[in-house]
């Protein structure tokens, strides 16, 4: 077939495919949008070929990139943003966080009736989950006060309180003989529970102690010789 210019159509026909020599056709020859995907050979675009920012999120299809195509290390901390990890995430039986809490200041009382041990003695825990569970380890200096002829005894009920999102809960309470006669003012009285955190809202201990008998009118101590320990954990699951 002759090729054939058409000068008033502007047009030239005639010419068979691999007709034009290579070279002949570059970029600005092609009209804008002219190279469509079936235009384009599997494989024909590598890595090497694209920008390097060409390949931005509007480009990555949803749940394109699995764990397969991270590389290891590639998700470090601060790339994590600070409400990604939720309980899900985190596996069972993980501590999330722990706090000691150590305090001293001595008090005692008469009454057969709870009062606080010490109102600025309020150990406190804001839970991370709602899922999670609060393990609490108390150590309480709590004592009666010296009995000089070592005869006679007291006997007290502790109680521990925790207060969360404005409600209060009694989470322990027990009773028995605290102390025998003599002079024993180092007594920790070990107390431990847990319960599920609920909620992410702060949650506030108070402890309690009362007398249910002593024959000889002694006294309560509290915080005389040792300071009252406390260690709350949260823990994942």
């Amino acid at each position: 077939m002759a090729i054939v210019f058409d000068s008033d159509a502007g047009t030239i026909s005639g010419l068979s495919v691999g007709g034009l020599p290579n070279g002949i056709v570059d970029g600005d020859m092609l009209a804008a949008n002219a190279v469509t995907e079936a235009k384009i050979a599997s494989s024909a675009v590598v890595t090497a070929k694209l920008n390097d920012d060409a390949v931005t999120n509007a480009k990555i299809a949803n749940d394109a990139i699995t764990e397969h195509e991270l590389a290891g290390g590639a998700v470090v901390t601060a790339a994590i943003n600070d409400d990604a990890v939720t309980g899900s995430k985190v596996a069972a039986g993980t501590v999330i966080q722990a706090k000691k809490v150590k305090y001293k200041a001595a008090a005692n009382t008469t009454s057969t009736s709870y009062v606080e041990i010490d109102n600025s003695f309020r150990p406190t825990i804001t839970p991370s989950l709602s899922s999670s569970t609060i393990i609490a380890d108390f150590e309480l200096n709590v004592c009666g006060d010296v009995d000089n002829d070592s005869q006679n005894f007291v006997v007290a009920s502790l109680k521990i309180d925790k207060i969360q999102g404005g409600t209060t809960t009694t989470v322990h309470e027990e009773g028995g003989s605290l102390d025998a006669g003599g002079h024993t003012r180092h007594r920790n009285v070990a107390i431990g529970f847990s319960f599920s955190s609920g909620s992410t809202s702060e949650i506030e201990f108070r402890c309690y102690a009362k007398i249910t008998s002593s024959p000889s009118n002694r006294s309560l101590l509290f915080g005389q010789a040792n300071h009252h320990h406390v260690t709350l954990m949260e823990v994942a699951g």
